[in-house]
């Protein structure tokens, strides 16, 4: 599934071709994605002008010219690709599983005014796409329960104590998050399956990985002799190592 840094290298690669350019047409191509779309969905996106493109936790929110928000998640297998106006596709990423049946999975395109067209496949359909009021958007269902964005200034050591407690050190904690979120947007991401940058190349972070996929490996920290442990807490894997991360 993409996490945050793979939903914000989506944005970076969707930002430069969204904002500024008008849908001059959607192609809506099934009623639903994991949830049906909105009633009159094409329609109203129809003629619109992308004013912005933000992203509030692995959400993607292209704010338009009428005050709405379209509000998009790629939930497990969902993937952006874009078809240039001089008709150049993207090229394929060169480790990722392709798509079988491509056009089968692909369920909406959205045609611009300068010709380009952004394409939205998604195997399994977990992905959601939703038109809310931008004034509406906190109190939406999707949005109200969520926390903290982890790399805006209000996350800082002193709400993370608060948080926790006082159980951890946090001010080391609170740099740690900020420093591998940056380094893994960075790099693109991490391609462990499905996900490719907009662009169609493939993130690298997944190289760099320390302890994940690593189940009774030797521990990478220099100087440490530990052994990697994997444990589930909430049906999730989380990796560690129990000599130096503790």
């Amino acid at each position: 599934m993409p996490e945050l840094p793979e939903v914000e290298t989506v944005r970076r690669g969707l930002e430069p071709i969204l904002v500024g350019n008008a849908f001059a047409r959607v192609e809506q191509r099934r009623p639903d994605l994991r949830f049906p779309l909105p009633k009159h969905f094409a329609e109203r996106l129809s003629g619109r002008k992308v004013e912005a493109l933000d992203r509030r936790a692995k959400y993607l929110l292209a704010r338009l010219d009428d005050g709405e928000v379209l509000v998009m998640h790629l939930g497990m297998t969902g993937r952006f690709s874009i078809d240039r106006a001089n008709g150049e596709a993207s090229a394929p990423g060169r480790f990722a599983h392709p798509i079988a049946d491509a056009q089968k999975h692909e369920h909406i395109v959205f045609h611009l005014g300068d010709g380009t067209a952004i394409r939205y496949s998604d195997t399994r359909r977990f992905g959601l796409m939703d038109l809310v009021p931008a004034q509406k958007l906190e109190s939406h269902a999707l949005f109200k329960g969520l926390g903290i964005e982890p790399l805006s200034k209000s996350f800082t050591p002193k709400w993370l104590a608060q948080k926790l407690k006082g159980k951890a050190k946090t001010a080391a904690l609170v740099a740690a998050v900020k420093a591998v979120l940056e380094e893994a947007i960075k790099a693109g991401g991490s391609s462990l399956r499905d996900y490719k940058r907009a662009d169609g190349s493939l993130g690298d972070f997944q190289h760099r990985f320390k302890v994940y996929g690593r189940e009774g490996k030797k521990c990478l920290t220099i100087g440490c002799s530990g052994t990697v442990r994997r444990i589930v807490q909430g049906g999730r894997s989380t990796f560690y190592c129990p000599a130096c991360q503790r």
